[in-house]
């Protein structure tokens, strides 16, 4: 299989199957790919690029059922069941859960705390969508609400869920270094050291500029879509040169405002630069693979005195843990098709709900949560 870009900017397919089958001829393979509202075109990728590209698929139909007037963890068991026919199409994909455009306060984090562990319960993916740009006039305690919001980030660090906080430049201008609007994650990073644990992974969901200046992407790039295109690579450039707290990871960017209708957000039609944007994405990774070097792995001839050798039947891969609990820190993984050890006289644990067990890997040795290790 070829490598996947790292390129970390995507695109927002939406609806039409003009932007899925370029994607699916062009032999790129990005890193993460949004979707809105369409199960099918999400499929088709998937079956196309497997499970090394990160599919997110923001489901709105059903937003009209979160309000405010709910309480907070009732309204998100509400949305998920109303969605879970959804789910059960497409277990390989990242779901984006809750309401856009709502301020990340304590009912919020409520909603996503509830509908992440209604979500892990029944093993799908998420993507929760923790939205907050602010300004410079607001600290990062603020209306943004990253404060407030650290239960979800820990709680999705745990189940392997991704965080995606929007970026626009709120200022209408495409200024790669502005951290007050498009890169405000990493302030969050800088106020709040620590808080931010290892498994957490972060993508930006939507990517753009902000229409409140009433000139949207004109004002940065002058309706000239070669120009966009030059500020997409630069906005990649910088995504890969940013750092992030240990163990936490950046996956990519989607790029909102490309829309193929013709209504207040177009600038230029998006499948005018897609095929071109594509083409870099699949001349980078050629770049990768050709360093690649294949090493096979070291055949095992026995296992180790008195273990059990298991592997995890999550596809996204399983954290160890330095204590059994999913709020205690992640000292290592288990890669999906990869192979532990535990002791012998733990065999009866695998498959059980809430049992755990010792496991050593490559990557570290810990508790594992048993419910979702299996006999290798």
């Amino acid at each position: 299989m070829p490598a996947v870009s790292r390129n970390k900017v995507s695109f927002i397919l939406g609806d039409t199957g003009k932007g899925v089958n370029m994607l699916l001829v062009s032999g790129a393979r990005p890193p993460v790919v949004k979707i809105h509202n369409n199960i099918s075109h999400a499929q088709a990728i998937h079956n196309k690029l497997g499970d090394d590209t990160e599919i997110i698929v923001r489901m709105t139909a059903l937003e009209g059922i979160v309000t405010r007037t709910k309480k907070a963890s009732a309204c998100a068991v509400e949305w998920c069941e109303a969605m879970e026919s959804c789910f059960k199409q497409a277990p390989y994909v990242s779901w984006e859960a809750g309401p856009p455009l709502q301020i990340c306060d304590q009912w919020y984090n409520e909603f996503l705390v509830a509908a992440m562990n209604w979500a892990w319960a029944r093993k799908y993916k998420l993507c929760v969508m923790t939205v907050g740009e602010g300004t410079p006039e607001v600290p990062s305690a603020g209306i943004d609400g990253w404060s407030v919001m650290l239960p979800t980030v820990q709680l999705a660090a745990s189940y392997g869920y991704i965080l995606g906080p929007q970026a626009y430049w709120i200022d209408g201008n495409m200024d790669i270094n502005d951290d007050w609007h498009m890169f405000r994650i990493y302030r969050a990073f800088r106020d709040y050291p620590g808080k931010f644990p290892p498994g957490t992974r972060i993508m930006f969901s939507e990517t753009g500029i902000d229409l409140r200046n009433g000139l949207g992407w004109r004002n940065a790039l002058g309706k000239n879509w070669k120009r966009y295109r030059a500020g997409l690579k630069a906005l990649s450039d910088e995504l890969n040169r940013r750092s992030c707290p240990p163990g936490v990871s950046v996956l990519g960017a989607t790029v909102f405002a490309i829309h193929e209708v013709d209504n207040e957000w177009r600038d230029f039609n998006y499948l005018d630069h897609l095929p071109d944007q594509l083409a870099d994405i699949k001349a980078e990774q050629k770049e990768e693979e050709e360093h690649i070097i294949e090493v096979p792995p070291a055949p095992v001839t026995e296992l180790p005195l008195n273990t059990v050798a298991v592997k995890t039947i999550s596809r996204t891969g399983q954290n160890i843990r330095a204590h059994h609990s999913l709020i205690a820190p992640i000292v290592g993984g288990l890669d999906y098709g990869d192979v532990g050890y535990i002791s012998i006289d733990e065999v009866d644990r695998l498959g059980v709900g809430k049992a755990w067990c010792y496991v050593k890997a490559p990557s570290g040795e810990g508790w594992m949560g048993a419910w979702l290790l299996d006999s290798a």
